[in-house]
């Protein structure tokens, strides 16, 4: 992340390639059957199984609640997706049925829900890539993560009174500058497992306007979120608070279309 960056602009600029073995998209040689075995042994037991023509999607337990993602591809190779997590961090279930997944910091954990699992099958993949993404941005920039926590707290239990217009800005600035750059790793992370695995990108999302429509929808309720707000707690007729309402479409979704598809 670059501090310098203006609040006005933020385009993803294009991370440096890096081997495959530092995003932790290094091969697992085991094969399913035998990755069976070993979690038997391990005390795992299976929370979910999904297989078809792409392979196999599987979620495990072990004895402290914590989940194991993992999935293999139609050559056969395997992958844990716990495995691009930062070290310390858990997957853990939504059991509340609140249906969104989340990376909670204070736990230390990505949360997933399984009835949004089964309901977009291996859609759901860009999703949990997408909070692991939260949770790389989070363990790499400690102090930013913590700012935004910070605001997002007052955001939600103060009024408009106690949190001044300026401090709001700069939430929605490093909201949508989060929530951008998850996603940005999210389809990074997609690309180079289908890729890797042989999964068929085509045939989980039919063409670029619906791998599109996937996550700039999830980024419209942020974008709708923080607009409600702003217009709700301040004076809207305001010149200032028109400019930024004018500014959140551009700041969650303006330019995010090309680079980080690929050839979806």
């Amino acid at each position: 992340m670059n501090p310098n960056r203006s609040e006005s602009q933020l385009e993803i600029q294009p991370e440096p390639e890096k081997p495959e073995s530092a995003l932790g998209l290094n091969k697992v040689d085991k094969e399913l059957d035998q990755t069976d075995d070993s979690s038997l042994e391990l005390g795992l037991e299976y929370l979910y199984r999904l297989q078809d023509e792409n392979g196999n999607f599987n979620l495990k337990i072990d004895k402290e609640n914590n989940i194991i993602v993992e999935i293999q591809g139609r050559n056969g190779e395997s992958f844990q997706i716990n495995d691009l997590l930062p070290e310390g961090i858990k997957v853990k279930q939504q059991i509340s049925g609140f249906l969104n997944s989340r990376y909670d910091d204070e736990n230390r954990c990505v949360v997933i829900s399984i009835e949004r699992l089964d309901k977009e099958k291996w859609q759901f993949l860009l999703t949990i890539l997408h909070e692991i993404g939260h949770s790389n941005i989070a363990n790499d920039n400690r102090v930013e993560n913590e700012e935004l926590t910070s605001l997002g707290a007052k955001a939600g239990i103060f009024t408009a009174a106690e949190m001044p217009l300026e401090e709001y800005k700069r939430f929605i600035h490093l909201l949508s500058k989060n929530e951008r750059e998850a996603w940005a790793l999210s389809i990074k992370y997609f690309r180079k497992l289908t890729k890797q695995l042989d999964i068929d990108a085509r045939s989980i999302f039919r063409n670029k306007k619906e791998f599109l429509e996937y996550y700039r929808k999830r980024l419209a309720t942020y974008k709708n979120g923080v607009g409600f707000h702003l217009s709700f707690w301040y004076n809207k007729n305001e010149t200032e608070v028109r400019d930024v309402l004018q500014e959140i479409p551009n700041l969650f979704l303006n330019d995010f279309d090309e680079e980080p598809t690929g050839s979806i």
